[in-house]
């Protein structure tokens, strides 16, 4: 390099220190920004691997198969006992008992009916919903 380009070199060096000078402020703030920003990322991401290891272990605590004692399962009576899954039709027979006996009228008896048909419906949909949410 000769003289002159020494010169410009130097020339350049010191506009740039001129300028960093009148805004050294603004690039100071923005590199505090900047490693505050890193010093966030690093923690968002030690935040981040420990969330995927709770979450690796909920997943495997919830595919165990429950255990009998452990875990409440929703259930209707009809699941529960075998002999009971048309519980609805005794109670219609003595319904239907008590109407032609007179002991209940005829649309007493027609609305009770009803009512133990909605509730057999209910009973059962619930049944197949419990079926479903709890495979064995």
């Amino acid at each position: 390099m000769d003289s002159h380009q020494d010169g410009e070199a130097v020339a350049a060096f010191l506009r740039a220190r001129a300028i960093l000078h009148r805004h050294g402020g603004g690039f100071r703030r923005m590199l505090e920004r900047s490693h505050e920003a890193e010093r966030l990322n690093a923690e968002l991401g030690e935040q981040n691997v420990q969330l995927l290891h709770e979450n690796a272990a909920l997943r495997a605590r919830d595919s165990r198969p429950v255990s009998a004692a452990g875990g409440r399962t929703l259930s209707s009576p009809a699941a529960a006992v075998p002999g009971f899954r048309r519980w609805y039709i005794s109670i219609i027979a003595i319904l239907a008992i008590l109407a032609s006996c007179g002991v209940l009228g005829i649309p007493a008896a027609l609305m009770a009916i009803a009512g133990v048909l909605s509730c057999a419906a209910l009973t059962r949909s619930q049944a197949v919903t419990c079926q479903r949410s709890n495979p064995r």
